[in-house]
C-alpha cells in the first residue's frame, strides 16, 4: 500500500491488468529516481496469462505514459536465464542495448520508438 501511495503519475507510475474475476494477472511500474534520467521499468505477468498480450499491453501503456511525461529512456533488469524475455528483447525493432553483469542483463531502450512500435506493430521511422 505504501508503494501505491508514492505513485505520482509522472516520475512514478503503475499499470495493472485484471481478469474478469478482478484478480491481478499483470502489473508494471516505472520509477524515475532523478529528473532527466532513465526510468527503471519492472513488469510481471501471472504464468497462466503469459504469451497472451498482457505484458505487451502493460509495457505499451507504461511507455506511452512515460513519453507523455517527458521520459525518453528506460532501463530494465532481466535474468540471463529468462529465455522468453531475452527473445523479446532481442526482437525489439527499436534502439536498445543489453549489458550483462553476473548473469543479469540491463536493457536500455528508447521509449518513443518503443511506444510507437507497441501501438502500431510497425518499427519506428529512421
Amino acid at each position: 500500500a505504501d508503494r501505491l501511495r508514492r505513485l505520482d503519475g509522472v516520475a512514478r507510475y503503475a499499470v495493472g491488468v485484471f481478469n474478469e474475476d478482478g484478480e491481478v494477472v499483470g502489473v508494471g511500474e516505472y520509477v524515475q529516481s532523478v529528473p532527466d534520467s532513465p526510468a527503471e521499468v519492472a513488469l510481471v505477468v501471472h504464468h497462466g496469462w503469459q504469451r497472451q498480450g498482457v505484458g505487451t499491453a502493460v509495457l505499451q501503456r507504461l511507455a506511452e505514459h512515460a513519453v507523455g511525461a517527458g521520459i525518453t529512456i528506460a532501463t530494465a533488469q532481466v535474468s540471463g536465464s529468462n529465455e522468453q524475455v531475452l527473445e523479446l528483447v532481442d526482437a525489439l525493432p527499436v534502439a536498445h542495448t543489453v549489458t550483462y553483469d553476473h548473469g543479469v542483463g540491463t536493457v536500455l531502450v528508447e521509449l518513443p520508438g518503443l511506444a510507437r512500435h507497441l501501438r502500431t506493430g510497425r518499427p519506428p521511422r529512421r
